[in-house]
């Protein structure tokens, strides 16, 4: 029940990867009933594909840059 004007934050427990519609309806003072829906999706499994996005570049330029390295002189 929200009696005044304004932004509210509403947490609501999910669990990932998980795909719903969340449906926000509201009546006001003078019994108008007005009704949203908004598809929600959260997934995590991009996260897996981050490391190899950032390693294989790394991996690529330290391969030529070790095969090119001159001995040490003693």
């Amino acid at each position: 029940m929200y009696t005044e004007p304004g932004r509210y934050t509403v947490l609501l427990p999910m669990a990932p990867p998980e795909c719903v519609t969340l449906v926000i309806s509201m009546i006001n003072e003078h019994g108008q009933h007005y009704e949203d829906s908004v598809p929600v999706s959260i997934s995590t499994r991009f996260y897996i594909w981050f490391k190899y996005l950032l390693v294989t570049p790394v991996i690529m330029m330290a391969i030529p840059l070790l095969l090119l390295r001159k001995p040490a002189v003693a």
